[in-house]
């Protein structure tokens, strides 16, 4: 269904190599980001998904843990 509302690529997050699978999905060209889900680590997932330059993290319910 995704796919047909134009997503290019589809990775469950809570894959464990979903970081480098979103890499090597977009070429390493992730620049902006936003965390829907803002539990556990996904924060820290979604900026190491980001281009070696870095990138821009909206996070919508972000709370620090521990």
């Amino acid at each position: 269904m995704l796919k047909s509302y134009g997503a290019d690529l589809i990775i469950d997050y809570k894959d464990p190599e979903v970081v480098a699978k979103l890499k090597a999905g977009t070429g390493d060209s992730i620049k902006y980001g936003l965390d829907c889900i803002s539990e556990g680590d996904s924060y820290r997932k979604a900026q190491l998904a980001f281009q070696s330059e870095g990138g821009t993290l909206v996070t919508l319910l972000f709370k620090l843990e521990g």
